[in-house]
């Protein structure tokens, strides 16, 4: 049996495919105890045009920084003939560098324990303690002369984590992603780097930064704070103080538990309780998230039309392309007028990463200056595995709790989804489930909104529904990741609907949910400080709903879902960026009976809007030709987009 040394030496990055290939070299074992031949060949690489072929240059340059060199094809077999006539149960074949291989894991800070008895012999020259020379050259050096030393530093372990031939071809200024840093390479980074300053960092670390000048400036920050608290520390004989300001804030972001919905001890809530009334009143200036998405920029329509300061985190190159995407989002969706732009501000800043990408004064500014966060930043596309949400989703609502634990009281209104409820009732999410990786993410988002809550913060937690077109205009949300507006779109492109044994309860207009939380915001306080579902009390069925947009779009029927499933995926196969090729992975599975199950919704909590309370407005034959309207006129832009020359 082939199999492969990734399941002996446990590679980075090949997690999978080193658990199979154990399975081949235990079943090897497990023959030879039943007295049954079986030889298993842990081969590493074969030169020529195999397996390695289809190998990324920074996983080459992380193999070749192992030991691991690439067997001609002649040799190979040779090794394939001796494992055989030795017959034992597994033979590691492979052109291996001990001595490479021992520096690389020394260096990392030790050998692991699987592989001492095979590296033992082994020996390396000795190297200087890079963590050491490095405090040590900080220590030596001029101030002025720390930001090139450390810069220098990390270049040259980028550079080798990439197979860069010399150092200066790594760019400090050009974006990470270009230099090649996947998550793998980012992992390996972040464990050269911790060797290197001696410090504990997060896993993601170096996904946290723009550029390698700005994860310079960080480090930096960090090691020479440590530094500083280590000559603290033993010229008084005490422990360093945890930090009480902003200004090291970001020092003290601990991931592991963040990738856990666990708070930071440290926050306290106190400005509340300085100040009890200011989340009782209307607030004159809000800070909002997630100002270009659809949720957002309706969010902001409802805070300018009440005449109220907007503050607007956005990823952008300076201010003014910050201004630009977010009046673009605006007019996008019919919302803006040129009487709104004295009171939007941009900052610029990323929600991914500590203090919200923000600058330690910025921050503390931002804090002093807003009266309520309105927090509906996120990553909303459900298919991806549960690491992507943790930067936007879990740490970015970290950094809006710190955000409100600073400056003047202000109210949290977090914008969550009811892609929770089934870890609330007790079903939980696998990681089977489709949105277990968005659904998850939000949840330990809110469990920190409750936790601050617990320590005396002002918050609420909003689990929208699927959020539909605006009632008043007919637009909807384009990006890709929007599935009911999909079914919809692809079902007329295909020019029939499925029939769904469901109603639309969880389908609600944007528009009627930012009017329903900014009035909570603005006029109706005493209702901040819980969690909130909704539910629409006047939906009718879903085939009632197609029935009607069948009629007024020309007749389209609805038929069998099966069947409707089948053409389907026929259509999306002959039309790959279609609105029914983006969700046909969610679709997959369903039959005629259990089709409703794609638009049913979970028992809602004890506080719900849409019925007696900010009733939820009727999803008519009028809300129908509003979207349809809105559709038709998307289509016929892209069309006209594309016959552009």
């Amino acid at each position: 049996m082939f199999s492969s040394i990734s399941g002996v030496l446990g590679l980075p990055g090949l997690a999978n495919y080193a658990a199979a290939n154990s399975f081949i070299d235990g079943l090897a074992y497990l023959r030879h105890a039943q007295g049954l031949p079986a030889t298993s060949v842990a081969y590493g690489m074969w030169a020529g045009d195999g397996m390695a072929t289809t190998l990324v240059s920074t996983t080459r340059a992380h193999l070749s920084q192992l030991g691991l060199g690439s067997l001609e094809g002649e040799h190979g077999l040779k090794l394939f003939e001796q494992a055989v006539q030795k017959g034992r149960e597994l033979t590691v074949a492979a052109d291996l560098d001990l001595e490479r291989l021992k520096a690389y894991y020394e260096e990392q800070g030790g050998i692991p324990t699987v592989l001492r008895s095979l590296l033992s012999q082994t020996k390396v020259k000795k190297s200087a303690n890079r963590a050491v020379n490095l405090r040590d050259m900080l220590i030596d050096a001029t101030p002025e002369k720390h930001d090139s030393i450390m810069l220098h530093m990390i270049q040259e372990t980028v550079a080798k984590a990439l197979g860069y031939s010399r150092t200066d071809e790594v760019d400090a200024s050009r974006p990470l992603q270009e230099l090649g840093i996947d998550s793998l390479t980012a992992v390996l980074i972040r464990n050269h780097l911790a060797t290197l300053t001696g410090l504990a960092l997060p896993a993601n670390i170096v996904l946290l930064y723009s550029n390698l000048k700005s994860l310079s400036e960080f480090l930096l920050s960090l090691l020479l704070s440590d530094i500083g608290s280590s000559s603290s520390s033993s010229a008084s004989g005490s422990e360093g103080s945890t930090p009480s300001t902003t200004a090291s804030a970001a020092s003290y972001v601990d991931m592991a538990a963040i990738r856990r919905g666990v708070l930071d001890p440290t926050f306290r809530f106190t400005n509340v309780d300085k100040d009890p009334t200011a989340c009782s009143t209307a607030p004159e200036t809000v800070f909002v998230t997630g100002s270009t998405g659809f949720v957002g920029a309706f969010m902001i329509h409802e805070f300018l039309k009440r005449g109220i300061t907007v503050y607007c985190l956005v990823r952008a190159d300076g201010l003014n392309q910050a201004q630009e995407r977010m009046i673009e989002a605006l007019n996008h969706y019919s919302l803006w007028k040129p009487e709104y732009e004295p009171l939007l501000n941009p900052v610029v800043g990323n929600l991914s990463q500590p203090l919200l990408g923000l600058d330690e004064v910025v921050f503390e500014d931002l804090a002093s200056r807003v009266d309520a966060i309105l927090h509906s930043g996120a990553l909303v596309d459900w298919m991806r595995p549960l690491e992507e949400y943790v930067g936007p989703n879990i740490l970015g609502t970290h950094e809006i709790l710190r955000l409100a634990s600073y400056g003047r009281a202000k109210a949290v209104h977090f914008i969550s989804t009811i892609s929770t409820l089934p870890i609330h009732v007790g079903y939980g999410l696998t990681e089977h489930d489709g949105e277990y990786g968005y659904g998850t993410s939000k949840y330990l988002a809110e469990r920190m909104i409750g936790a601050a809550r617990f320590r005396g913060a002002k918050a609420s937690s909003y689990r929208l529904p699927f959020v539909a077109a605006s009632a008043t205009n007919g637009h909807f949300r384009l990006d890709r990741g929007d599935f009911l507006n999909n079914l919809i779109s692809g079902s007329l492109d295909l020019g029939v609907f499925p029939s769904l044994n469901a109603d639309l309860s969880t389908v609600l207009p944007v528009d009627y949910l930012c009017n329903t939380i900014a009035t909570i915001m603005t006029e109706d306080q005493q209702r901040v400080g819980e969690d909130y579902d909704f539910v629409n009390s006047q939906a009718p069925t879903f085939d009632e709903f197609f029935k009607v947009m069948g009629v007024v779009s020309g007749g389209k029927e609805t038929i069998p879902f099966t069947q409707w499933h089948r053409r389907a995926l026929e259509y999306a196969t002959a039309h790959p960026k279609s609105s029914l090729a983006r969700i046909t992975t969610i679709i997959d599975g369903y039959t005629d009976e259990t089709a409703g199950a794609l638009m049913k919704g979970n028992p809602v909590g004890k506080h719900v809007f849409g019925r007696d309370v900010y009733p939820a407005p009727s999803l008519d034959e009028e809300y129908i030709r509003k979207y349809l309207d809105c559709i038709n006129a998307a289509k016929a832009k892209l069309q006209a987009e594309n016959v552009q020359p």
